[in-house]
């Protein structure tokens, strides 16, 4: 019997521990192990697998134990909290573990979300990253902080709504400050952190939290440049913040358009292209919308090829709207190997 999303086991079945009674299905036999692995698989996903973010990994070895008991709990608790039998997998379990995962799109990409304050005065919450995770969304970035000339801005919101993203399991979240001229790289980094600490304590430290640097030109309202940030402050400052929290990487949003190939350094690059993304929708039928591994946002420059492609600022993610959305071309195990 090959996995599938539709329910096949005979009525008064269900997966549950190892050993069971004869209705339990627990990885004895191996049409049994590729069901229980899948599931094994979708709890990792949806977060619920404490310590193990990687589909992929041995957690998910196809035997129902305590291990697998316990997290399916956890999702009971968290999603079905008037289930009957806690730790067991029934039909309603099992839909509603994979409620969404046929509407995921494949092709070897995982998708991401990148917000601020902006976003909080449209509407968003912190509910709406485990709806984005139940969707397929599975990397985060907020906006923190940005220190010119001009004085220093916070976003209030970022240490709420990564506590949020690490809850609900994404594979990796952090937060992006806006390279700025006009102040010593050192002081942009050290404020950074100083912001995030004081709304998220710890959170910096934690083994999935990443940082990312927004390096743009900046227009006013007509269109006047009033900081046209070099590329090489940005990947300063990226470098400045990795070294003061001990995080071996970080994304430079640094796009084409606005600097060619002059970025230096090897930062895995963060482009945007909205070629393709078609009206304001769902963020899975704007990806569909685009060219996908034919987009041209993939193409390089700078000597790399971006790491992450921001396809579209009007998306519909985990119901808030007007949101950017990111992918990331190849598996979740990819992903996390670049993070380090």
């Amino acid at each position: 019997m090959a996995f599938s999303t539709t329910w096949r086991l005979p009525s008064g079945h269900y997966f549950g521990r190892l050993g069971g009674p004869a209705q339990a299905h627990g990885g004895a036999t191996p049409e049994d192990k590729a069901w229980v692995r899948e599931i094994q698989r979708q709890l990792i996903r949806k977060g619920y697998v404490p310590g193990v973010t990687d589909p992929a990994a041995d957690w998910a070895d196809g035997l129902f134990g305590k291990l697998t008991a316990d997290a399916v709990t956890a999702f009971q608790r968290a999603e079905m909290p008037g289930t009957r039998f806690f730790g067991q997998v029934w039909p309603d379990d099992f839909a509603r573990l994979f409620r969404t995962a046929g509407l995921v799109p494949s092709g070897g990409f995982v998708f991401g979300w990148d917000a601020s304050d902006f976003d909080y005065g449209r509407g968003m919450r912190t509910g709406h990253l485990r709806a984005a995770h139940d969707e397929g969304i599975r990397f985060f970035t907020h906006k923190v902080s940005e220190w010119g000339g001009g004085g220093r801005t916070v976003h209030k919101r970022c240490g709420e709504m990564l506590t949020a993203a690490r809850d609900a399991g994404m594979v990796w979240f952090g937060a992006y400050v806006v390279a700025r001229s006009g102040r010593p790289v050192a002081d942009q980094a050290r404020f950074a952190v100083d912001t995030l600490d004081a709304q998220a304590p710890g959170l910096i430290g934690h083994q999935r939290f990443r940082w990312q640097v927004d390096t743009e030109v900046w227009r006013d309202s007509h269109g006047v440049v009033y900081d046209h940030v070099s590329p090489k402050t940005g990947a300063a400052l990226l470098t400045e913040l990795n070294r003061r929290t001990g995080k071996p990487v970080g994304f430079h949003y640094a796009p084409k358009w606005a600097y060619g190939d002059s970025i230096p350094g090897t930062d895995p690059l963060w482009a945007s292209d909205y070629r393709g993304s078609g009206a304001p929708a769902d963020w899975r039928t704007e990806w569909q919308h685009t060219g996908q591994d034919r987009h041209p946002g993939w193409a390089p420059y700078s000597g790399r090829v971006p790491a992450i492609l921001q396809f579209s600022s009007d998306s519909v993610i985990g119901g808030q709207h007007t949101c950017d959305c990111n992918a990331f071309r190849g598996s979740e195990a990819d992903l996390i190997a670049l993070i380090g």
